[in-house]
């Protein structure tokens, strides 16, 4: 499925970002569009559970962030 690019107003950057190098997330109803602000035209969609696990398994340090 095609989605229209979330508004720009609506990505969200990490508090924690010190640098002009981050990942940036932005909500849609049923899914989680993530995208580093480097390459802004391109970005991954997560179905909510995914989005979940991935969050889980980077806090619990299974993945490195």
């Amino acid at each position: 499925m095609v989605r229209p690019e979330p508004h720009p107003s609506g990505w969200r950057r990490s508090s924690r970002c010190e640098s002009n190098a981050c990942v940036e997330v932005a909500l849609w109803p049923d899914s989680v569009a993530v995208r580093d602000n480097t390459l802004p035209h391109r970005h991954l969609t997560f179905d909510e559970a995914s989005w979940r696990g991935l969050v889980r398994d980077i806090q619990s340090g299974r993945l490195s962030a």
